[in-house]
C-alpha cells in the first residue's frame, strides 16, 4: 500500500522536462558526431535547425545539424556554430528566431532581420 502511494503519475511539467532533456541529448549526440567526422578540418560551420511534427495530439521536435566548409547564409529558424579545430573552440555565431529576430550571442546583440509588412 505504501509503494502505491509513493508511485505517482508524472505531471505535465515532468513530461515536458524529460522531453526537453531528450531533445538536448539528441542535439549533443549529433554535435559530437559531426565534430568527430570533421576533426581533420581546420575550420568549419555547423548549421542547425529543428523540425516539428504533430501527430495524434503529440508534437515531436527533432534537431538536424549539417557541417559546411564555407559559412552558410542565414536561414529562418536556424542557428550557426563555427568550429575552429586549431584553437579548439566552438562558438555560437547567430540564432534566427521565428519572429525574424537575428540574435548574435557572440556580441550580445539582436536585430530585426525583416521589416513588418504592416508598416
Amino acid at each position: 500500500m505504501l509503494s502505491e502511494a509513493m508511485t505517482r503519475e508524472p505531471s505535465i511539467g515532468d513530461i515536458h522536462l524529460a522531453a526537453r532533456q531528450r531533445l538536448s541529448d539528441r542535439h549533443q549526440n549529433l554535435m559530437e558526431k559531426i565534430m568527430k567526422e570533421n576533426s581533420h578540418k581546420k575550420i568549419y560551420w555547423i548549421l542547425g535547425t529543428a523540425k516539428c511534427k504533430r501527430k495524434n495530439g503529440k508534437t515531436t521536435i527533432r534537431p538536424y545539424l549539417k557541417a559546411f566548409d564555407t559559412q552558410p547564409d542565414v536561414q529562418k529558424e536556424s542557428y550557426l556554430y563555427v568550429v575552429d579545430n586549431t584553437k579548439g573552440t566552438k562558438d555560437l555565431l547567430w540564432v534566427m528566431h521565428p519572429n525574424n529576430k537575428l540574435a548574435m550571442p557572440c556580441i550580445g546583440k539582436s536585430i530585426s532581420a525583416a521589416g513588418d509588412p504592416a508598416q
